[in-house]
């Protein structure tokens, strides 16, 4: 039932401490809690004198764990800085006035996928860094192949986690378009940037996930 410590006051590891029934507030000082799966943990976890988040996402091929950056980071900034919009440029110069845990089924991909977007945008951590600082705590840390694409993209686009920003870069709708149908419907309801005025063509009807589209459409 092992939790690292990651720097700080934070911690990553498997959901078994909860479901073991840990007290990780009086062994640990834990008071946060990001759950990264769809499974729900133990009430005891989502109530005084925890701080609990849910993110909902699966370990896939076709989820798309950027749409939560800005959440989860919020979330962490208030757990350690008791301020949800902490400037990033001076997060690792102040101290952590809490704790907090991250964790996924396994440990192994969904949480440090979270906790490496968190350290790249406020501590200016590459994500090759990001990634070293937990594995070498926690050595079996390997965000799935999906999730590393998208932190690469993250680490490109200078850590924007900022979901109304992401929705207008094409690079990032490219990606949701690739990830499948679940992913792409929010992107075509407010764009324009498809249009086509002297073709008058409906691009919503042609522009399809990969899983989905009966022939192949490459976004310029």
């Amino acid at each position: 039932m092992s939790l690292y410590r990651v720097l700080g006051g934070i911690y990553i590891s498997s959901a078994e401490p909860l479901y073991e029934g840990l007290d990780i507030s009086m062994e640990h000082g834990i008071e946060h809690v990001i759950s990264v799966q769809k499974q729900s943990v133990p009430e005891s976890y989502t109530k005084t004198p925890y701080r609990h988040l849910q993110i909902p996402v699966d370990d896939d091929e076709t989820s798309n764990i950027i749409a939560f950056f800005e959440q989860t980071n919020r979330f962490i900034c208030f757990a350690l800085y008791g301020n949800p919009d902490q400037i990033p440029r001076t997060a690792k110069l102040a101290k952590h006035k809490s704790k907090i845990l991250i964790h996924c089924n396994a440990g192994c991909s969904r949480s440090p996928a979270i906790l490496a977007a968190f350290l790249m945008k406020y501590y200016q951590m590459s994500l090759k860094v990001a990634l070293y600082a937990m594995r070498r705590v926690k050595p079996n840390v390997r965000p799935n192949d999906n999730f590393l694409r998208q932190l690469k993209l993250y680490e490109e686009l200078r850590c924007q986690d900022n979901p109304k920003i992401l929705s207008s870069i094409p690079i990032y709708k490219q990606l949701v378009l690739e990830l499948g149908c679940n992913n792409y419907e929010d992107i075509l309801e407010s764009d324009d940037l498809y249009g086509d005025e002297a073709t008058n063509v409906d691009v919503s009807s042609v522009l399809r996930c990969k899983r989905c589209r009966p022939r192949s459409y490459e976004i310029p």
